[in-house]
This record gives structure tokens, sequence and C-alpha cells, in this order.
């Protein structure tokens, strides 16, 4: 692959290594061409890049671990944007000879530089889909090895559940790269590589420790171990973990959004509304086991204190006044029917702002613990009648400690309402691709969905979240808390649609709509 099929229009540095190693290589005086202009055209255009929109001033790589003598190495990378400094996970393999990327899986690794070790010449490509990379690193992980690291290790941690299951299979990657990268080892294992590195602990490794081996959570994959650069000092970062693959026929996102979209166009058939129910279910016995008595100060559950709502609730009347002065000043750029909801939704300004706030006026009930913290059909996978929920990470914008907070389990449920609500006009949307105009009539078999799914999805979680130490005992404190959360995920919605879609501002307008005629 060439430096333009990277995305890279400058010249590639050549690196040379003094002893066979990579680690050599990206130590000597080329790396400045690496850091210096390789690295700040590659990064923006990688969809895992978190700051696509701010300007790189410089990268520092630091070589953490190689995991075979030319052939794999674990570097990061340290990108400096002005006041701030992320740092990402750049895993790189050597091709070398005839090969250079030109086959299989390594024809599509991202070209990072020429190495020379010898008379031997190849290509630095960034790895991180590579199935050799992640034989390489699961390996490891079974044997619970250890490498040297600048100014500490790099730990690996395997669980006998691990070296119980079958990885004979070839890697493969799942889907394409997003913020993490996700390859697959048969119909046995999922390793998990993180891309943006934070020190501290990784809640999506956290939270499935704690529920599949504390809590005894079924409806999750099981956690079967970590990978962890550990400083002498200071918190541990976890760059990958491996869980149990769930054989799946996709996520639920797609799954319903399909099935309802058919069914508009059939005029027949319920839109996979089975989910509902199934998933209320699941939901509620999720919210169950992070509930479950332990001396875990993580994830012990801690009453819900007036001042907790109220903190909620401030932040909530914040960022709403501020959205609905944007949403005026704006109104002009919307379409006409988005427009007609904005002027709905700005005309009732002051009962939006006493819907927020009617939570903090009662006395609470109920717990906060660890929940989701970023719910949606997205991150649940359907099994075969069944259904699966995934990632834990929370919010990836947010730093650990926000995604690591205690809270409410109603701000999940919230989170996978306004998921309901945008399903239905995805289905619309698709409808209106194939067909043309949307009638009344298929407008309201949609709105209909909507509802009867939201009423499943509530009722089963309502049945079997009884009992849990974190949902409210009073149903009227309960209700006005999912008001605050349904309306603030709403808003945070229509934000995020003004500055990447405007065409779709209209989905959640109309759901801060509905909401203020609820009741």
């Amino acid at each position: 692959m060439t430096a333009r099929e990277s995305g890279l229009t400058e010249q590639l540095a050549l690196l040379t290594s003094s002893d066979g190693s990579l680690v050599s290589a990206l130590s000597g005086p080329e790396m400045d061409l690496l850091q210096s202009t390789t690295l700040p055209q590659f990064l923006p255009g990688q969809r895992w890049f978190g700051a696509k929109d701010r300007a790189i001033s410089s990268v520092s790589l630091l070589p953490l671990a190689e995991l075979e003598m030319g052939s794999h190495a674990l570097l990061v990378a340290d990108v400096h944007l002005g006041h701030e400094t992320q740092r990402y996970l750049l895993p790189v393999s050597a091709v070398w000879g005839d090969d250079n990327g030109s086959s299989g899986e390594t024809a599509l690794a991202p070209v990072l530089a020429h190495i020379k070790i010898g008379t031997s010449k190849g290509l630095l490509t960034d790895s991180a889909l590579e199935p050799a990379l992640a034989r390489s690193l699961l390996d490891a992980m079974r044997n619970e090895g250890q490498l040297a690291a600048p100014g500490g290790v790099v730990q690996f941690l395997g669980s006998d559940a691990l070296r119980r299951r079958d990885d004979a299979a070839k890697p493969r990657p799942l889907g394409a790269e997003q913020s993490n990268v996700s390859i697959a080892f048969g119909s046995s294992i999922i390793l998990k590589l993180y891309r943006r590195l934070r020190a501290g602990e990784q809640p999506d490794v956290e939270v499935a420790r704690f529920l599949t081996g504390v809590a005894q959570f079924r409806s999750t994959p099981e956690f079967l171990g970590e990978i962890q650069y550990r400083p002498d000092e200071g918190e541990a970062t976890t760059l990958a973990a491996a869980f149990a693959f769930v054989p799946n026929q996709g996520d639920a996102w797609a799954a319903v959004t399909r099935a309802l979209g058919q069914s508009l166009l059939d005029g027949h058939g319920d839109g996979a509304a089975w989910i509902g129910s199934i998933l209320g279910q699941r939901t509620a016995e999720m919210h169950k086991a992070f509930a479950v008595e332990t001396i875990d100060p993580a994830f012990a559950v801690e009453p819900l204190q007036s001042a907790d709502v109220a903190a909620w609730a401030a932040e909530a009347v914040v960022e709403t006044r501020d959205l609905l002065d944007q949403l005026q000043n704006g109104l002009s750029r919307l379409s006409p029917s988005a427009r007609t909801i904005a002027e709905q939704v700005l005309g009732e300004r002051d009962n939006l702002i006493d819907r927020i706030e009617a939570a903090s006026t009662m006395q609470p009930s109920g717990g906060r613990s660890r929940i989701h913290g970023d719910y949606h059909l997205g991150q649940v996978l359907v099994t075969d009648g069944d259904v699966m929920i995934i990632d834990f990470e929370g919010e990836p914008k947010r730093s650990l400690a926000e995604r690591r907070a205690k809270s409410t389990p109603l701000r999940d449920v919230a989170g996978m309402l306004r998921s309901f609500h945008y399903a239905a006009w995805t289905a619309l949307n698709r409808y209106a691709d194939e067909r043309g105009e949307v009638p009344d009539a298929v407008r309201a078999r949609a709105d209909q969905w909507r509802a009867d799914m939201s009423a499943d999805f509530v009722g089963a979680y309502e049945t079997y979240i009884a009992g849990a130490s974190s949902y409210p005992t009073d149903p009227a404190f309960a209700d006005a808390l999912s008001g605050l959360f349904l309306i603030h995920k709403a808003i945070y919605e229509v934000g995020y649609e003004l500055a990447n879609r405007p065409d779709w501002v209209e989905i959640p307008l109309s759901g801060i709509r509905d909401l203020l005629h609820k009741g």
C-alpha cells in the first residue's frame, strides 16, 4: 500500500533497526518525520480519533513493548492539542519482503513508514486489524505474560475461563473500525482493543468483571481477561480485553429498524415488537445485578439524596435554556415542519423547565448505583429470541470519572425509550425513500409501534425491577425522575442534530413536544 492509499501525501520515513527489533527502529532520528508529519496527517482521517475538529500541535510516540522480534509492537501516541494531550493505542506490525501489504488483511492496513533491518526491507503498518497481532496478544493473555515497558510493564492477564475456551479459529475483525477494535476468534472469544487510552479503571472491563463474576448476570458476555500498561507510579491503563463471543443476529437497532421498516412497507407485521418485553426484563435484571450487596465501594449502592436530584435538574435546566436560546436564534434555518414543532416547544419554555425541576421538589427514594451509561438499541445484541447487553464503556467523550459515576437506573431507561423514538423515525425515513410521501396512516402505525414498544418495555421493566435498592419506591417520584432524564436526553439530541444533522432535528423536537403533552 502506498502512502497516498493510506491517506498520506508526504514522503514516508525510512526506519532502520540496529538489532532486528521494531523498538530500536522506532528510537532513531528517522522518527522525526513519522511524528511531525505522517501521524498528524494520518490521525484526523481515522474514525477512532476523537479530536478531528482540533489542530494537532505535535505527536509523541512511545514504544511500550515488542510482542515478537521484528514483527509486532505496541505503541502509544500522545497527541498534543494545545492545552490537552490525548493518548491513543497504536499497534504496529512489519510486513517484510514480497508481501509488502499486498495480500490478505494486511493489504488494508494503513502504512506508516518504510522499515529496514539489515538487508530486509518492509513496511510498518497500523495493525490493529491484523489477525497475526491479535493471535499474539491472545496467546500472551493465555500465558499471563509480562513485558518490560518504559517506566513500568505491560501485563497480560487471562482467566481460567479464557484458557478453557477454544481459540483455534482464524481471528477476524468484526465490522468497520470505530472507537475501538473488536476481533473474533471463531465463535468463542472477542478481543477488544481500546484506541483512546486513559489511566484508571476502564468501565467496560470493570463492569463486565463485576456483572459476570460477582453479580452472576448472564445477559452480558463473560469477561475473560485484559492487557494493561502498569507504570511504576500511578494508575494502570487498560489496552485491551477479552470477552466471551456471543452468537447473535446483529444488534437490536438493525433488527428493529429493519423489521419495522418492512412492516410499514408491507402494511402488516409487528416490527420486532417482541423485543420490548424481553428487553425490559433484561434491563431490569441488569440494574438488579448492579444493586447486589457488595463491599466494593465502586459498586455499592448509595442512598439517593435531594442534592443528587437537584444537581441533575440544575444541569438539565442550564443545558435546556442554552439550547432553547440557540433554537430561537436558528428558527429560520429549520425546515417548515421542524420549525412548527420548535415554535411549539419554545412556547412552552416554562412548562419544560417545570417538568425538569419537578423531581427536585419531591422526597427522593431509591439509590445511586452503577449503570450502563450509554444505553440504546445499538448496545444490545439479538440472540435467538433473547438479547445480550454489551459495551459498558459509557459515553466516549466523557472522562473515566464521569463514566464510572453512580446514577439512577432511570437514566438508562430514558436512553432506551429515546432509542425507540429514533427507530420509529428511521423506519419512516426508509419508507419515504422507497415510496416517496408518507401517508398519515403509515405515520400513525409507526407512532403506535413506538407507544406499544415503550409500554411493553416499561411494563416488563417495572415488574422485574421490583425490590432493587436502587429503584425509587415512590411511583410518582420515579415518574418525575424519568421525565427529567427523558427531556435532558432529548435536549442533548436537539443540540447534536443541529450541529451535525439538521435534517434530523425534528425527531428529538417531536420527542420533547410529546413529553410536554404527556399527562
